[in-house]
Order: structure tokens, then sequence, then C-alpha cells
């Protein structure tokens, strides 16, 4: 079975990208199973966020907080800014690709493996 998630790519506009006190800016981009931001014709690989590392998500307004584990021993929080609606259908988006679980009363959602 080939999943066509791969291949597709879908833009979500213009958004910036923050970690810490770095702060990029471009079109957001979410293509089979990472999200990154896309300057002009090229791709900014220090906005990578590989969405079957994330294990929490939240939303703020028009901001998305991610928190990220690559590794046993590396976490890091990161974001993107987006416009409010934008911020909702990309959510949707990885919703649909991530089966990550709603906290009750919050716009949060984690990972049930690390937050049972």
């Amino acid at each position: 079975m080939v999943d066509n998630r791969q291949e597709s790519s879908l833009s979500f506009g213009s958004g910036d990208y923050w970690e810490g006190s770095q702060k990029y800016g471009g079109d957001v981009v979410l293509s089979g199973y990472k999200l990154y931001l896309k300057d002009g014709q090229h791709d900014l690989a220090k906005t990578f966020i590989p969405l079957e590392k994330v294990v929490r998500m939240k939303k703020k307004g028009s901001r998305i907080v991610f928190d990220v584990r690559p590794s046993l021993m590396e976490r890091y929080t990161c974001g993107i800014n987006l416009g409010r609606q934008a911020a909702s259908l990309l959510i949707d988006e990885i919703l649909d690709r991530r089966q990550l679980k709603k906290r009750l009363l919050r716009a949060e959602w984690v990972d049930i493996s690390e937050h049972p």
C-alpha cells in the first residue's frame, strides 16, 4: 500500500517559526510527515519539525506551540505563528496524520505514549 501523503504538500501561507531566540519567516508547508518553512524556492532546514516526534501541540490564538522529542535525551519547544484560521486548518491536518489525544477543556493535544 502506497501512502500518497508523503508526495503531496500543503501550504498554509506565510508565517514565522521560532525556537528559543531564533526566528525565521517564510511559507508554512506540511509535507508527508514533516512541517517546515519555505523561503522562495528553498526549504529552511532549521525549521524542520518531524510530526512523528511531536509529543505535545498547543494552540494559543494564532500561535501553535510544539514540544518535540527527537531522541530520548533531547527535547525542545518551538512554534509557528500563522493567522488564526490557517492555524486551525494546520492543526486539523496534523491531527489527521498523527493520532494525538485532546486534553479536556484545553486547546492542547498530546501523544498518549508520553502523557498517559
